[in-house]
């Protein structure tokens, strides 16, 4: 069986190829645009618990209003076991697309 991976608030989905040539699946999943599989308003994915091997979410916790919701539904995602990476940035500029809640580091 194919590993599914989940890239949460994927964007216009820039990581899609390095999964894809590596053997995995993926599914990505935002809140607007045109992901696989659009977000509800509550900010879940419209997906099965344990339905991914790994969880992805690039660029997105600054936008993230309810952090531990968002971390709950990324652990809802992933299989027994699974896995999770996220990234922010450490310096980037204010930037509302569409929301900017907080900075991870001093300004």
């Amino acid at each position: 069986m194919r590993e599914e991976e989940v890239d949460l608030g994927c964007g216009e989905s820039p990581y899609r190829p390095l999964f894809l040539e590596r053997g995995y699946g993926y599914i990505g999943c935002d809140i607007s645009g045109a992901p696989d599989l659009l977000m509800t308003a509550d900010g879940c994915a419209p997906l099965a618990d344990g339905v991914a091997e790994g969880v992805v979410s690039f660029q997105v916790l600054e936008h993230v209003w309810n952090l531990d919701g968002y971390l709950a539904e990324c652990y809802r995602l992933c299989l027994p076991g699974g896995w999770l990476i996220l990234s922010t940035h450490g310096t980037w500029p204010y930037h509302p697309h569409p929301t900017d809640y907080r900075r991870w580091t001093r300004d």
